[in-house]
């Protein structure tokens, strides 16, 4: 898909797992509604998760673009909106990936933490 140079580029807000790109999406969200500016939300970590995957598509990309690209056409039906998604840009083929599902120019920002996620934190169950 051809990126649409009129359209304002989405945000795209990188970082590992569980860094709380979810949180900061939500907190976006927030602030873009209380300035009164529209906006839709993606958090793309919902676009892949499906098992079995597809035989032709084994890492859920192919599929994660096409969900990617169905729901920002149903969201641009609404009218003129800033987008702005969370999810993993480990290469720059995923970033290439994103722009082409949908159409418009992408600007990563990259969540880091000094935090531990909560799953380093569980305790371990002994088994012994």
């Amino acid at each position: 898909m051809p990126v649409d140079a009129a359209s304002p580029p989405a945000l795209l807000l990188n970082g590992t797992y569980g860094v709380g790109k979810s949180a900061v999406l939500e907190r976006v969200g927030d602030l873009l509604a209380e300035a009164e500016r529209p906006f839709s939300l993606m958090d793309v970590d919902w676009f892949h998760r499906s098992w079995p995957p597809a035989s032709w598509d084994p890492d859920n990309v192919v599929i994660e673009a096409r969900a990617m690209a169905a729901t920002w056409a149903l969201f641009q039906e609404a009218g003129p909106r800033q987008l702005v998604v969370s999810g993993v840009v480990a290469e720059r083929a995923d970033l290439d990936r994103y722009r082409d599902a949908l159409g418009i120019d992408v600007r990563c920002s990259t969540a880091t933490s000094t935090r531990r996620p909560a799953s380093s934190a569980t305790p371990t169950r002994d088994t012994g």
